[in-house]
């Protein structure tokens, strides 16, 4: 069985992490966790941007068992639930409310989420997304501000390897083919025929997984990842 301890100081997933986590090296599980996922938080996110109460009232109701398969973020949990039901405005009410949490792709779910989500769906998980083992260091704000932008400016300099350097030789080809017939690719362009590609070449992530078009644009092609060709 697959070691999955070194995830225990993670206090949130995102969605392809929690369906790796739950199926471990079951792809056809995974997609099945993933297409519940989606429509637990679509349920969420619809409930809580069309009727007029707070989050608090929201988790009462999913305590009694009116909303049990609903899967909230933390962007929505945070999100105030203070929208007031207008019929006539209900659609533009729920686009400003989409528009302010994301994608779900891009969502975090909270240990604690993913526990009650599992026991309400009846799913079995390979990780039990036990409470967060902490690791805390006793430094000074000052050293521990130094030490997370030393963290973070390295992840962000590191050169590609693996599966992220196929992806941008792919990416290479593909931009210059585009340019070739009179196009002008953007990265947000390309992404979604990326992400079709690793799924046709099976190129997967350190995750084990195919990688989607918004993880490519964020980790992979976007910002200081990738330099298109001119």
């Amino acid at each position: 069985m697959t070691d999955l301890s070194h995830w225990d100081s993670f206090e949130d997933f995102d969605p392809n992490r929690i369906a790796f986590l739950i199926a471990s090296a079951d792809p056809e599980y995974r997609d099945e966790v993933l297409v519940l996922m989606r429509e637990g938080y679509r349920i969420a996110r619809t409930v809580l941007a069309g009727i007029p109460m707070t989050a608090e009232q929201f988790r009462i109701w999913r305590k009694h068992k009116l909303f049990p398969h609903t899967l909230v973020s933390k962007q929505l949990d945070g999100y105030p639930m203070l929208l007031q039901y207008e019929p006539d405005r209900n659609w533009e009410l729920v686009k400003r409310f989409r528009e302010s949490i994301g994608d779900f792709e891009n969502q975090r779910f909270a240990r604690t989420e993913i526990r009650r989500w599992l026991g309400a769906v009846g799913l079995k998980s390979s990780y039990t997304f036990d409470s967060q083992q902490k690791y805390v260091l006793p430094v000074s704000p000052s050293l521990e501000e130094e030490v997370s932008d030393s963290i973070e400016e390295s992840a962000r300099v590191q050169p590609p390897t693996g599966w992220k350097m196929e992806v941008q030789k792919a990416a290479t080809l593909h931009w210059k083919d585009m340019r070739t017939a009179g196009g002008n690719p953007t990265v947000s362009s390309i992404v979604d025929s990326m992400a079709k590609w690793c799924r046709a070449n099976n190129v997967l992530t350190d995750g084990g997984i195919n990688p989607s078009a918004n993880y490519l644009r964020t980790h992979v092609l976007g910002g200081r990842h990738w330099m298109p060709p001119r």
